[in-house]
Order: C-alpha cells, then sequence, then structure tokens
C-alpha cells in the first residue's frame, strides 16, 4: 500500500520524466530549427493546478532547447475534444497534440506517424507499457508518445478509515473486504463509497467478478445476464447496504468531487485527480488498487503527444 506523499512523488517523477523524454528526444538529424520557434501545444485541464503543471512541463523544453517556446493552449476536457474535430477538419491543428488512446482511430489522420523518428532515434518505446504504445497506434503507425497509463484505483480518505478504527486498505484486499470497510465507515453524514452509473466507475467491479460487455466477435453487449447480475450487485450498495449515497445523473460524473468533500470514504478515480487532491482535500488521503473479486481487474485510458499533420515545424515538435 502506497502513501499519499510517496503515491503522489511517483506519479510526479513519472509524468516529469515522460515530459522530459518528449523534450529530450530531438538530435536525431532530421533537420530540427536552429532559429527561434515557437510551437503550439494544446492539452485539456480542469484546474488552475493542471495548468500549471502542465506550464511547468513546456518551460522544460525551453530550458534544454533555448530556441524553442511552447505557446500552451488549453480548453476543458469535454470542449477540448469538440474544438480538436473543428481544429483538425479545418487543417489548422497546433503543432502538438495531446491525444487520449480511446481516440486514436478518430485522429489519426490528423497525427504525422512517429515510426520513422523513433527509429533514427533509436527512442526506447520499451521503457512503456506495451498496452498504451498499442492504444496510441493505429494503422500500424505510432501516433503519440505516451505521457500516462491511466490506471483507476481506489482513493480513500485515511481520516475516516482511522475516526472508525478501520484497517486501512491493503493492495491485495478482496470485495468482501471493501464491503466491510464501506458498512463499517458508514455512520450518519458519513458514507463509506459513492458509487456511480458511469460505466468507468462500475464496469471494472462487473470485469472483476467475471462478467462480460463484449461478444465473442466484439459486438456490445449491454443486457447479457451476468453483467445486469454484476451492475445489480454495484447498485446494492445503494439500495441494499446503504453504504453509498443516493446522487442524481448529473453527480454521476463527479464523485470525485464529492469524495473531496471529506464525507465519503472511498471513490474510484485515476491518477490525473492527485494533482487537484493535494490541493483541494483537508484530510489526508490514500490509493490502492481495485478490490479483488475473481480476478484482479482496472480500465486503462493512457494519453500521449502528437504532432500534428499539418505542422511547419516537425522536427522541432519532435
Amino acid at each position: 500500500m502506497l502513501s499519499r506523499p510517496h503515491f503522489v512523488r511517483i506519479f510526479v517523477a513519472v509524468l516529469v520524466f515522460a515530459a522530459m523524454l518528449l523534450a529530450g528526444c530531438g538530435g536525431s538529424g532530421q533537420g530540427a530549427s536552429s532559429g527561434p520557434v515557437t510551437l503550439t501545444w494544446f492539452m485539456w485541464s480542469g484546474s488552475p493546478q493542471e495548468v500549471q503543471a502542465w506550464q511547468h512541463d513546456a518551460s522544460l523544453v525551453t530550458q534544454k532547447y533555448p530556441n524553442i517556446h511552447i505557446k500552451f493552449e488549453t480548453a476543458d476536457f469535454n470542449n477540448y475534444w469538440t474544438k480538436l474535430e473543428t481544429e483538425a477538419a479545418s487543417g489548422s491543428l497546433p503543432d502538438i497534440v495531446s491525444l487520449q488512446s480511446l481516440r486514436t482511430a478518430g485522429f489519426s489522420s490528423a497525427l504525422r506517424p512517429l515510426d520513422s523518428y523513433v527509429q533514427q532515434s533509436k527512442f526506447d518505446l520499451s521503457a512503456f507499457d506495451p498496452g498504451i504504445i498499442k492504444g496510441l497506434t493505429s494503422q500500424g503507425q505510432l501516433r503519440a508518445l505516451p505521457y500516462d497509463f491511466g490506471p483507476l484505483v481506489m482513493f480513500y480518505n485515511k481520516d475516516l478509515f482511522q475516526k472508525y478504527h478501520v484497517p486501512l486498505p491493503s493492495a491485495n484486499w478482496t470485495y468482501a473486504d471493501f464491503l466491510q470497510d464501506a458498512q463499517q465507515l458508514t455512520h450518519g453524514s458519513d458514507y463509506g463509497f459513492v458509487a456511480s452509473s458511469y460505466p468507468d466507475a462500475w464496469l471494472p467491479f462487473a470485469l472483476a467478478n467475471g462478467a462480460k460487455y463484449l461478444t465473442s466477435d466484439g459486438k456490445l453487449d449491454l443486457t447479457n445476464p451476468q453483467l445486469a447480475d454484476a451492475f445489480q450487485n454495484y447498485a446494492k450498495l445503494v439500495y441494499q447496504y446503504h453504504v453509498a449515497p443516493t446522487i442524481s445523473v448529473p453527480q454521476a460524473t463527479q464523485t470525485p468531487s464529492l469524495w473531496q468533500a471529506g464525507h465519503i470514504a472511498m471513490v474510484v478515480d485515476g491518477p490525473w485527480d492527485l494533482i487537484n487532491d493535494k490541493q483541494t482535500v483537508n484530510f489526508k488521503f490514500g490509493i490502492v488498487p481495485l478490490p479483488r473479486q475473481q480476478r484482479p481487474v482496472t480500465l486503462t485510458a493512457g494519453s500521449g503527444f502528437g504532432i500534428s499533420a499539418t505542422t511547419q515545424h516537425p522536427d522541432d515538435a519532435w
């Protein structure tokens, strides 16, 4: 089990290292500019602290390559993709584009393949998990370099665990452990967990219990009995065990914010919220893998940085 400071340091180090790798991949002999160059980088963000972190990463490039200036542009997550589609259609994409792996296929034609750069720079892709490399590959060509892996994990409020004398969860805890903890942590206005109908939140529980959401030929199947039963078991956390509050439909995508208020012990979230939690919450917290059932399962959807097909400075962007 990782403590909050240890886990935060690990993820900050990983993000900064990825940014420095991206900044340090030049010098491949492909014609990078020697004079001043301004590259526009478009990235989603959801808070001032996220913007500050990305701007810091951009400054690392200029520290290593004084002739390159990064102009950082941002939008919230939903508006980012709307704007990116518009810019891709009009041929006005920025030089450097941030890409979620789940959307690689939809934007692959707008991004320059990176395989030749990887080969000429002798860039070591084995440093990354094969899954995220595959996620950022389309039509057999790498479209972006990863900067994170994005696994869903369980965030927990250490102060509530200590308040109700519940042992902190371990890395190999089970669903039975999770349910027992949630029951012991539910008192008055305090709840053990916050459940959401958003697929990212409940699907890992279903998959860990052996359910499937795809047929053997890859078609979506959300009504098969095993998946329906798994969802019912998840919903029981609210209507039978009462360890999770009833929330509105709009709140279903905002469960991390509800957890940040301090009256919910556990929530499913991703490492991208670490920087926000560090600045927002007034309690100690920790992170563990999602509880095991038949097998340990999580969902991942990492992201990366790509070079637009229309940039005038591809070598500098690399």
